[in-house]
């Protein structure tokens, strides 16, 4: 419901806009509201929904627990082949005492009394009041939320009310699998599917805690256009689960740093340089679009355009594209133009996205960045509204409730090109309950591969 609200206020917003564009204050838009209905629960077998059943009572029922783990990001497609991994530890006391860190790149700390997350690369951090017992995973502060079920999924779990929820929501397909082994000792398996995604979790018959999580997003991938995939894994491996002992109470008495800054929404500064284009002359440009035609903005002086900064990549850009198609089809007989115009990517990659996506507005491809760069699209989604005489209107930036310690989905996009191993960005950004980052280089072995498969 959260997902479609937000969905909703981005037409309104962006409707609003362009009827100012037009100059026609009589006519009120409305918001364009998706035509869905709720879809059916699918039922699980008798054996997977006793061992789900079992799990969720595991973790519920923990009053202290400790972790160790680590978490592989796994990547092959013909020649690329890549590796990466990273170790976290965490700890639990109910009712609302946690940690969790992966040494010098993240600390999220529960001291009862406030959550904290630092960053000690960037000295950051972000401070809200701790929830005072498990609630439901919506109910957790969004950025811990996301960073936790990134990171620690199992942590996550141990602090909501609805664990099984929090993995299985939205599934198909879910059944018992055969038994696993690990290092000469069987683990039941739990198999299910959601988003294009493969999952397979292994549970300790003895504890009924999770062994291992492991999502194959290689049909993801592929659907993404690019060929070839033979791996794309991302597993949470939790070498020790511990009941035993209390974590030491020191574990949860944390404060930041004296010299740390509060982090601020990172769009902000990117939204602000953006914003400098209204009222100012919009930046010629001329692009080819993904049809083949060429589509220049002098020749469309006298419409009102609607410029939609966007890249496959970016989770906020695909949760705001269907909309913004939906303003085309809406307004296109009016005489607005709006184009979609793709940042840096393959022309077949797009083309492959635009068809299962089922898109039909124009979308133009801005194959070096350079109209990216006049526009200062340094944060996408970007969108820019453009009046008959050749002036900017109004430039929104980002979709949804974003911030630096949430997906890096609408940080600057040249970021993603520069190949450095960060270990939490996501492929797609999504309000499922599990929320999965991946490193850059994950994005970038198939942007690459793909470049390198259409001979660009």
């Amino acid at each position: 419901m959260l997902r479609n609200r937000l969905l909703s206020y981005t037409s309104i917003l962006l409707l609003s806009f362009v009827a100012l564009a037009q100059a026609e204050p009589s006519t009120q838009p409305a918001a364009v509201e998706p035509a869905t209905k709720p879809a059916a629960k699918e039922s699980v077998p008798a054996d997977a929904q006793v061992l789900l059943d079992q799990v969720a009572k595991a973790y519920g029922d923990a009053k202290a627990l400790s972790f160790t783990g680590k978490l592989s990001l796994d990547f092959e497609a013909g020649e690329d082949a890549k590796h990466e991994s990273t170790d976290f530890t965490a700890s639990f006391v109910a009712p609302n005492q946690f940690r969790h860190e992966i040494k010098d790149e993240v600390l999220i700390v529960s001291t009862g009394e406030k959550l904290f997350a630092y960053l000690p690369g960037k000295n950051e951090y972000l401070q809200v009041d701790a929830p005072k017992e498990r609630v439901a995973s919506d109910k957790l502060s969004e950025p811990v939320a996301q960073l936790l079920g990134a990171q620690n999924p199992a942590l996550l779990m141990t602090l909501t009310t609805d664990p099984i929820q929090l993995i299985t929501g939205g599934a198909s397909k879910i059944a018992k699998a055969d038994d696993v082994k690990l290092a000469e000792k069987s683990f039941n398996a739990i198999t299910f599917e959601k988003n294009d995604r493969g999952y397979r979790v292994l549970i300790d018959p003895s504890t009924h805690f999770i062994r291992q999580l492991r999502i194959d997003r290689k049909a993801e991938i592929t659907k993404r256009g690019v060929e070839g995939v033979k791996t794309a894994d991302v597993t949470f491996d939790y070498l020790s689960t511990k009941t035993d002992a209390t974590p030491a109470a020191e574990l949860f008495a944390w404060s930041p740093p004296k010299d740390a800054t509060v982090a601020k929404e990172e769009t902000e500064s990117a939204g602000e340089a953006a914003t400098a284009l209204e009222g100012q002359p919009a930046p010629d440009f001329k692009l080819n679009g993904v049809d083949g035609t060429t589509i220049a903005l002098a020749d469309l002086r006298g419409s009102i355009v609607v410029l939609d900064f966007w890249a496959t990549w970016c989770g906020p850009c695909v949760q705001s594209l269907p909309h913004i198609d939906q303003l085309h089809k809406d307004l296109s007989d009016k005489g607005v133009k709006v184009f979609a115009v793709n940042l840096e990517e393959p022309k077949a990659m797009v083309q492959k996205f635009i068809i299962a996506q089922k898109l039909s507005l124009p979308v133009l491809l801005d194959t070096d960045g350079a109209t990216g760069k006049k526009y200062l699209a340094n944060a996408i989604p970007e969108t820019v509204i453009i009046g008959k005489d050749g002036v900017v209107k109004k430039v929104l930036v980002g979709f949804g409730e974003m911030n630096r310690f949430a997906p890096r989905s609408t940080r600057s996009w040249r970021n993603r090109r520069d190949f450095e191993p960060r270990r939490h960005e996501e492929l797609f950004f999504n309000r499922e309950p599990l929320r999965v980052f991946v490193p850059s280089w994950f994005n970038h072995f198939f942007i690459r591969r793909t470049k390198l498969q259409s001979g660009k």
